[in-house]
Parts: C-alpha cells; sequence; structure tokens
C-alpha cells in the first residue's frame, strides 16, 4: 500500500493512500475549474494516476497536484484545450494549501483577511511599509471586500504557471505566501496610494477589477514589483553612452541598477570612436563598440532580476557607424565568439538619406563619428531632418540638417571612412534579423519629427518597448 506523507512543520504525518478520498479530491478539483467534462474520460484521468500512484511506496502529497497537473496537461489538444483549465485548478488548489499552511486560514472559506496579510507581509520585509502608512485599516479592510476569489477560475494553466513562477512574492525561503488576486489587489493599493482620499480606494476596485477579469494586462515591473520594498514600476529607461571611459563604466553601473530594479534598458553607442581610432592622439589604439557591447552583454545576463528573467538590453548604433558590420554580427552564432553578444538586443537607426539611398541602390559612407566631430566640428548624432527631402530638392542646413551635413563629411578628406553599397548593409541587416532575430529597426528622422517634445531636443534612439 502507498503511504501519502505530509510536512506538518512539527513532524511527519503518515496516512495510507485512500482511492476514494483521492477520487473526490480529483471531482473537485474538475468541479472548480467551470469546464465540462465527459464523466468516463474524468474515470480513466483519475485511473492513470491511481496508477501511478500504486507503483510507489510512498509520495508526498503535495506531488499528488503535479501528477494531475502533469497528466491533465498531457490531455491537452485542440479538441480538448479545456484540460489547460484543470490544470489551472490543480495548480491553484496547490498554491491555496501552500498559502494557508504558511498563514494560518481556511482556503476553502476564501482568502483570509486582507489587513492582517499586509501587516505580516509588512513586518517581514516583503512588502513596502508605504501601504500601511497611506492607508487605515479601515480602508484595507474594505480593499480586502473586493477581493473576488471566483476570479482565478479565468486563469488557464500557462497564465497561472507564470504568474506564480514570476510575480507572486513569495517567503526567504521560497514559502508561497502571496496568492494571485491578492496580487492585483496589492498592485492597485500601491499604484493610488497617492490619489485624492475620498476617491482613491473607487479607483482601487476599479483598477482591481480590470486586472481580476484580465481585461488589462500591466508590464512586468508594475506587476513585479508594486508594494515592494524595491523595484522600479517603470518598464524601460533610455540611456546615452558617452565617448570617454568615465561615461562607458557609468552606463554599466546604472544599467545594472536598472536591471536590477526589473526594467529594460535601451542604450545609445552613436558617441563611441570607431575601432582603429585615435586614443590620446595614437592612431590604432580604440577597439570600437564591440567591447562595451559585450560588456552590456555580460550585465544582462549577471543581473538577473532574482532570477526571474535575463536583464532586456538593447544597444542602438546609427548606420553611418564605422563599426556597423561588426555590430551587425554581435548575435551571430558563427565566427569568433570573442566579439559576440547573444543576450544583448541590437538596433540601427535609420536616417532617411539612407534609405533614399537604399532605394536606388547608391553607395554609403560610414565613418568615425570622433574624427567627424574633430575635424569638420559638427556631430551627426544631434543632426536630424527637419522635414522630407522632396525628389531633387537640395538639402539646407535648416531643414535636412543630417542631410545636409552627411553630404559634407562624405566628400570630405576623413582618414577612417569606408565607402559601399547601402544594399551591403541591408542584406547584413537581413541575415542578422534571419538568424538572431534583431537588429530591431529605428527610423530615426521619423522618430525625431514625430517627436511631441522637440523642444527638449531629439531622441537619439529607442527602447525596447
Amino acid at each position: 500500500m502507498t503511504i501519502i506523507t505530509k510536512d506538518r512543520k512539527s513532524h511527519i504525518q503518515r496516512t495510507e493512500f485512500d482511492v476514494s478520498r483521492f477520487n473526490r479530491f480529483v471531482d473537485e478539483i474538475v468541479k472548480d475549474s467551470t469546464k465540462q467534462f465527459q464523466e468516463a474520460e474524468i474515470d480513466e484521468f483519475k485511473k492513470v494516476i491511481i496508477d501511478q500512484v500504486s507503483l510507489k511506496e510512498s509520495i508526498e502529497a503535495e506531488k499528488l497536484f503535479d501528477l494531475i497537473i502533469r497528466e491533465s496537461n498531457d490531455n491537452i489538444t485542440k479538441d480538448t484545450p479545456q484540460y489547460t483549465y484543470l490544470s489551472a485548478s490543480s495548480l491553484l488548489r496547490k498554491l491555496y494549501k501552500k498559502a494557508s499552511k504558511e498563514r494560518g486560514f481556511d482556503y476553502k472559506k476564501g482568502y483570509g483577511d486582507y489587513y492582517s496579510f499586509v501587516f505580516m507581509m509588512t513586518e517581514k520585509g516583503l512588502y513596502s511599509d508605504e501601504i500601511i502608512s497611506a492607508y487605515s485599516e479601515e480602508e484595507l479592510r474594505q480593499a480586502g471586500s473586493f477581493i473576488d476569489k471566483s476570479k482565478d477560475r479565468l486563469f488557464s494553466y500557462p497564465g497561472l504557471f507564470l504568474l506564480n513562477k514570476n510575480y507572486l512574492i513569495k517567503g526567504y525561503k521560497n514559502e508561497q505566501m502571496e496568492l494571485p488576486q491578492e496580487r492585483f489587489l496589492t498592485t492597485a493599493l500601491y499604484l493610488m496610494k497617492d490619489e485624492p482620499v475620498n476617491k482613491r480606494l473607487e479607483y482601487v476596485n476599479e483598477a482591481y477589477w480590470v486586472m481580476s477579469n484580465h481585461f488589462v494586462g500591466l508590464a512586468t515591473p508594475t506587476l513585479m514589483n508594486s508594494g515592494r520594498p524595491l523595484g522600479s514600476l517603470s518598464s524601460c529607461h533610455i540611456l546615452t553612452m558617452a565617448d570617454s571611459l568615465q561615461s562607458i563604466m557609468d552606463v554599466l553601473k546604472d544599467t545594472a541598477t536598472f536591471s536590477q530594479n526589473g526594467s529594460g534598458i535601451g542604450i545609445y553607442l552613436g558617441y563611441l570612436r570607431a575601432d582603429g581610432s585615435w586614443i590620446r592622439g595614437y592612431k590604432g589604439r580604440s577597439t570600437g563598440v564591440v567591447h562595451p557591447c559585450r560588456l552590456l552583454n555580460n550585465v544582462a545576463e549577471y543581473v538577473n532580476q532574482l532570477g526571474a528573467r535575463k536583464g532586456g538590453i538593447s544597444a542602438y548604433l546609427p548606420v553611418w557607424h564605422l563599426d556597423i558590420f561588426d555590430f551587425l554580427d554581435l548575435r551571430l552564432k558563427t565566427g569568433s565568439q570573442e566579439r559576440r553578444a547573444h543576450s544583448l538586443f541590437t538596433a540601427v537607426c535609420l536616417p532617411d538619406e539612407f534609405m533614399r539611398r537604399l532605394n536606388s541602390r547608391e553607395t554609403w559612407t560610414i565613418f568615425d563619428p570622433y574624427e567627424v566631430n574633430k575635424k569638420l566640428g559638427f556631430d551627426l548624432n544631434r543632426l536630424y531632418d527637419k522635414k522630407k527631402l522632396q525628389e531633387g530638392e537640395i538639402p539646407n542646413p535648416i531643414d535636412h540638417a543630417f542631410t545636409y551635413s552627411y553630404r559634407i563629411a562624405e566628400q570630405s578628406d576623413l582618414q577612417l571612412k569606408k565607402v559601399i553599397k547601402a544594399t551591403d548593409i541591408y542584406k547584413n541587416i537581413y541575415n542578422a534579423r534571419k538568424t538572431g532575430g534583431t537588429p530591431f529597426m529605428y527610423f530615426s528622422d521619423t522618430a525625431a519629427r514625430k517627436n511631441p517634445n522637440s523642444h527638449a531636443g531629439s531622441p537619439l534612439g529607442s527602447n525596447l518597448c
């Protein structure tokens, strides 16, 4: 006879496996899933699991949930999608039992007292004290009444699995503390805490309602970090790496900090001098953008947001930069792996002038930004075309600043420049996207023209959002 073991914290309880009790247990899970199943198929479903359990000398009670989930997932097909909700129902029951054991409430009657839960989580340092400080006990008890446990039945298995794995707050020993509707309500309370006192609970109720009904899905950092003592609520930030060692290291530090707090980052690299450029007057000493990209790649892998996910970092380089071909190769599987950055997302900034030349199959010139700035006195990174250049129109420095200056640089006597076919760059972009999924395409002149904050400058690049 198979022995079922249960960890009661003070002791291990051992009981014989009761088939009739297990059948009732599975029937409850099926009923909670709110989906229709044929009695014969559920009988067969239970028989398969009972046979598996009977082959074991002993098994933890918690593992029974895993067997149900595994068997249910194996039954999911195009014709039987309802099994994903049976898997979700089993996982929910598992989460309820684990949380109720830690917190001491009867999960069959609901979620337990929300105010006591928030107070306990704050004392443990798992919640920020801002919620307790912002809301009174009466307000938190009223907010707790908004929780609708039945909304848990809306989850499919993949959605509930990911919510539990990445978003629900666990104890320091990975104890199950938070449940799905508590994550939604806590998020709503945290986001609305600074609203007018006479209105904010109304806003909390509305925000909770749309989240619990899955009408709105929040950005990962917002849902993950709301109510926590640390973490950003913003999904993405944009940084610019200036052409100095200090700036490169400062950006690495800022990138790690943003990534630690759950945000993605877009980093513009167009100011960096190219491979073979001058350092302190010595030509050929610069190693270009590849090594800063590899440093960013290591940050993305190392700062992994408490194991929830790798950092999301995208690097932007203008298509006129001399290192553009090395940059496009960063995510390729072939070639020297010392010049690859597989965890870094790449993106290219494409001005109007490049697209015109690509369409007409003309040549394109790539430069070292340091040499252009040093010898010609202007910075291509800061320029964009305020108006589209019409066919046959001569660019002027006011309306077509980038195109006007680019053509001057193209005709100038520069040591570090290279004339290529515009189609050659496009071919490399195509191959990189085909094999590595990137680069993303950022149309820099178009973005600058549509920028509603143009009085504050033009956006050099974008980010993962």
